[in-house]
C-alpha cells in the first residue's frame, strides 16, 4: 500500500479550520505525532459521519429528524452568532433606490 501526501494549509483557529499550534498541543496532548494526530481526527470524524449516516436512514421523515436534536444551549447560540457573518455597509432604503432610477 503507498501513501499519499497531503498538503494542508493551516490557518487560525476557528469553527472550521485550525492552527499549526492546535495541531502541535493535540499531538503533544495525545502523545501522537502530528501526522497520527491528523489522522486520529479524520477516523473520529469518519465514525461520527457514518453513524449519523445510519441514524439518519433509519429515520423515515424529515419532520422526524427534526427532532432528534436537543436543544441549543445559550452559550451554542453565543458561539453561532459569534461566528456568524458580519453586516457589511449600510442597509439599503427605498429612498435610495428611488434616487437612482
Amino acid at each position: 500500500m503507498t501513501s499519499a501526501a497531503l498538503s494542508v494549509a493551516f490557518r487560525h483557529d476557528s469553527l472550521t479550520t485550525a492552527s499549526k499550534a492546535s495541531l502541535e498541543r493535540m499531538a503533544k496532548t495525545l502523545g501522537f505525532t502530528q501526522n497520527q494526530t491528523v489522522l486520529y481526527a479524520l477516523a473520529r470524524l469518519r465514525d461520527e459521519l457514518q453513524q449519523a449516516e445510519s441514524a439518519s436512514q433509519a429515520v423515515v421523515t424529515p419532520a422526524a429528524a427534526a427532532t432528534d436534536y436537543p436543544d441549543l444551549s445559550p452559550q451554542q447560540f453565543a458561539i453561532i452568532r459569534q461566528h456568524a457573518p458580519k453586516r457589511r455597509g449600510k442597509p439599503v432604503r427605498s429612498s435610495s433606490l428611488a434616487s437612482l432610477l
